[in-house]
Parts: structure tokens; C-alpha cells; sequence
């Protein structure tokens, strides 16, 4: 839901993966009053938005909260008509306000998110993809993103390893020949960029794990659709 919110809001990749980043710091499973009290309170599609509105300000390119719940209202109620100013509007916002009270607690007003898709861009160009093979860098960039939905994938792990993972995946799943992508040298070329090689092939199993799974999760959204429109 944030992922196609943020889409719909017209938000930046990094804006909308710093929401994510707080939603699972946010959905963490601690024994803490304020991670407790955010699920007790709040339903996912408030929080979601929460961490969308915040994400945004952080950013500095803030939405209203109209936007933020109209958006909401779109995702939960396809082809309905826009929410009116009503009592179940303000209490919507009043809702989001309070939430964000609560997400700024949770996250113990640590705002900052390490932009891995800023690293993935830096190997990227060290390695001359973006000229070289367009495509292998598109797809090593979507992985990224993909990578953000899973909690382990994104802010638990080393990032300069997921960078590496996301391109030997990508050239992986294009059946690239390494030899024609990557410098060879002793170590891999990672190595040079500070990826421990051990991080790398643990990246690189959990990432395909999690393409797996979005796979289906698509699939099913997908024929979810074509019944609908039927």
C-alpha cells in the first residue's frame, strides 16, 4: 500500500522507500510500550499512510494531509468517489495526526534513512553499467526497490552487500556472462567496494527468495484483476 500510495502521491523512489523503512521499524517485534501501542491503535492502512505523510515531510517535499487520506480512501475503495468533509474525514485526520505522534515515539525521532539506492548507483557507475548495459542497471535498481518490502532487506542488513546482491542478481537473471560485466581481479570486484563476499551470497539467496514471493503476490493481484474486470 505504500509503495503504490507514494506512486500516487507522485513521490520520489527514495521518499517512498524511507516510509517503508519506517513502517518496518515501526511493525519491529519489541516488547516496547510505543511499538505495542502503534498496532494496538492504529489499523495498517493509517499507519502506511503515517509513514508516507512523514516520509514526504522529511524529504521536504510534504503532501497535505487531504492528499494523504484521499490517496488512502482511493487504495481501499477503487472506482469510489472522493471522501467528503464529513465527521468521519476530520476523525481521519485527527487520526493520522495523532498516529504520526505516536510513529515519531516509536522511531524515537531517528528520521534519517541510509538511501541504499544512492550505493547501488555508485556501483553502478564504478563498474560503467549505466552506459555499458542500460538494462542490467534498470533491472539491479528495481531489485533495490524490491528489496525494500522485506524488513531483513532493508535497514537490518549491510547495505553495500545488498547493492552488490541486487547487480549479480540482475546480471543473473538477464544471463549475463560475468565475465563481460565484471572486472576480474583476485577478489571479487565487490570486495574493492567494501562488500564482504559471505554478506553477498546471504543477500543474494534472500533477495531471490523475495522475488519468489512478490512474483506470486503479482500473479494473484493480477488474476484478482481480470476476474473483477470480467
Amino acid at each position: 500500500m505504500i509503495h503504490r500510495g507514494g506512486i500516487l502521491l507522485r513521490l520520489a523512489p527514495s521518499t517512498i522507500c524511507t516510509a517503508i523503512a519506517y513502517f518496518h521499524r515501526c511493525s519491529e517485534d519489541k516488547d516496547e510500550r510505543p511499538h505495542l501501542l502503534v498496532h494496538e491503535k492504529y489499523s495498517h492502512a493509517i499507519l502506511s499512510s503515517t509513514c508516507l505523510f512523514l516520509a514526504a515531510k522529511v524529504a521536504e517535499d510534504p503532501r497535505r494531509l487531504r492528499e494523504i487520506i484521499t490517496t488512502r480512501f482511493r487504495l481501499l475503495h477503487p472506482g469510489a468517489e472522493f471522501p467528503k468533509l464529513n465527521k468521519k474525514y476530520h476523525a481521519d485526520k485527527d487520526d493520522l495526526v495523532a498516529c504520526e505522534q505516536l510513529v515519531l515515539r516509536t522511531l524515537r525521532f531517528e528520521l534519517e534513512y541510509d538511501d541504499r539506492h544512492k550505493i547501488l548507483l555508485h556501483f553502478l557507475k564504478w563498474l560503467d553499467l549505466k552506459k555499458k548495459d542500460p538494462k542490467l542497471a534498470q533491472v539491479a535498481y528495481g531489485l533495490m526497490t524490491d528489496a525494500t518490502y522485506s524488513p531483513y532487506l532493508c535497514h537490518k542488513r549491510a547495505k553495500r552487500a545488498l547493492a552488490a546482491a541486487c547487480i549479480v542478481v540482475a546480471a543473473d537473471l538477464l544471463k549475463r556472462d560475468p565475465e563481460d560485466v565484471f572486472p576480474a581481479g583476485i577478489l571479487p570486484w565487490y570486495g574493492a567496494l567494501g562488500a564482504h563476499p559471505g554478506d553477498v551470497a546471504n543477500m543474494c539467496h534472500h533477495l531471490l527468495q523475495l522475488i519468489k514471493q512478490m512474483w506470486g503476490l503479482r500473479k494473484q493481484f493480477k488474476d484478482e484483476e481480470e476476474v473483477l474486470a470480467v
